[in-house]
């Protein structure tokens, strides 16, 4: 069911949030199943037929085969931000796929070992097993750091889409006085990743630091969720200089005592670069 309506995702839901959607929010909600998202199709022959008409040309064996090459390469992941990234998709089903990205970065990853007896139990009555082993796709992230979960490591290669996003986010709620937390929590935890997005980097922390100094009705997480991308994005920026006394006016205006401490950090970042 999932792989031959997947592949009509970009083209059927620009407008609203179909079942499809629905299923995979529903995976981003459970650990277990977030291999799936970047599993590849294997069988491009279940997809529908009457959809392929649509995207080669039959007569053509050549253009079927690269096309065929070109679906077998790709992933739900892949997918989703396709559809994001298009100009006509609608701003509801966006936040609906950023919402399961927030999931994806902040769920701890599933094991199964740390659950003691009762929860393996209710664990087991309520999630299905995976029909398959997934085991080649999470060696692929051994090599990451522990503290990263599974979820934010998949999602590095789709880092400059989801930083684009919330750069339109933060310039749509710019007048409010608090922006919303999943974006900067989204952003805080992705930042990090943001090596080849210099201009993004920028522009975003041009956004964030006139935008803390003029609304201080923060929650202090807001705050520091907002500072530790900052501090990420600095890292990526080439003339950090030109911050430091933007940086240099948070100090009095922030009062919380956590908050304060991550400007430090930050400036303790500005030295060492």
């Amino acid at each position: 069911f999932i792989w031959p309506q997947a592949v009509k995702l970009p083209s059927e839901s620009l407008n609203s949030v179909n079942n499809l959607l629905k299923i995979f929010s529903s995976w981003s909600e459970r650990p277990i199943y977030y291999p799936l998202f970047v599993l590849k199709f294997d069988n491009f022959d279940q997809l529908d037929s009457t959809h392929l008409k649509k995207l080669i040309d039959l007569k053509s064996s050549d253009n079927k085969i690269s096309l065929l090459d070109t679906f077998r390469n790709k992933n739900i992941l892949d997918i989703l931000f396709e559809l994001i990234d298009s100009a006509k998709c609608n701003q509801k089903v966006i936040s609906y796929v950023l919402d399961m990205v927030y999931n994806l970065v902040t769920f701890a990853d599933f094991n199964k070992n740390l659950l003691d007896k009762e929860e393996n139990e209710n664990y087991n009555t309520n999630t299905e097993p995976l029909p398959f082993n997934v085991d080649f796709i999470t060696n692929e992230y051994k090599n990451y750091k522990s503290e990263i979960n599974f979820g934010t490591m998949i999602l590095k290669p789709y880092v400059s889409s989801i930083i684009t996003h919330i750069e339109n986010i933060v310039i749509s709620n710019m007048n409010k006085k608090v922006l919303p937390a999943k974006p900067l929590k989204i952003l805080a935890r992705l930042s990090c990743f943001a090596n080849n997005s210099q201009q993004q980097c920028e522009k975003i922390i041009q956004l964030l630091i006139p935008y803390l100094v003029k609304n201080r009705r923060q929650t202090e997480d807001n705050e520091i969720n907002i500072l530790s991308s900052i501090n990420q994005l600095l890292t990526q920026v080439k003339d950090v200089g030109d911050f430091i006394c933007p940086l240099s006016r948070l100090l009095n205006v922030i009062t919380n005592r956590q908050s304060r401490h991550e400007i430090c950090n930050i400036f303790n970042t500005i030295k060492t670069i």
